[in-house]
């Protein structure tokens, strides 16, 4: 049977995007301050460049937003996982040519598009109701670019996979 070429591209792809996703996510720079690159905050902690180094603080006691970007971005990761583990079973499986069940195919893009979701609902909740708010003081960052960035290539591998993954299933 041997490996289909879409499936190891769409694997990758995956696996670059959930990476991409989570560092995004765990680094505290979704905005800036535009005065100076010394203040940076993110979902999850918020960080101060003084002539100590840097101190960062854990975002606690904080708005329901932020809590609402926190749970979108790791249920993102949760289904980026999934849908990462899928694949590399449907890689694992045809390298050792077996065939796999036809829905696995169809969960590594359902969870795929399941963890685009959540990622894209969490920028867009970042960006609509924290960053405006702040968006004065405040420019977007480069983590919130790679957990967008992260979340499409998430989609596109899963995609991939699904229909590299179609030739090699059994009832």
């Amino acid at each position: 049977m041997g490996v289909n070429p879409l499936v190891l591209v769409g694997t990758a792809v995956l696996g670059i995007g959930v990476l991409l996703h989570i560092v995004g996510m765990a680094t505290p720079v979704w905005s800036v301050s535009i005065v100076s690159d010394d203040y940076s905050v993110g979902p999850f902690k918020s960080c101060l460049l003084t002539m100590l180094g840097q101190k960062c603080s854990t975002n606690e006691n904080v708005p329901s937003e932020y809590k609402a970007v926190q749970a979108m971005t790791i249920i993102g990761v949760l289904f980026g996982g999934v849908a990462l583990a899928v694949s590399v079973l449907i890689f694992v499986f045809s390298l050792m040519g077996k065939s796999q069940h036809k829905m696995m195919p169809l969960l590594a893009v359902g969870a795929s598009f399941g963890s685009f979701f959540f990622i894209l609902l969490g920028v867009i909740i970042w960006g609509a109701a924290i960053h405006d708010d702040i968006s004065k003081a405040f420019d977007i960052g480069y983590s919130f670019i790679l957990s967008i960035v992260g979340g499409v290539l998430v989609v596109v591998g899963g995609l991939m996979v699904f229909i590299g993954g179609r030739g090699s299933v059994s009832s």
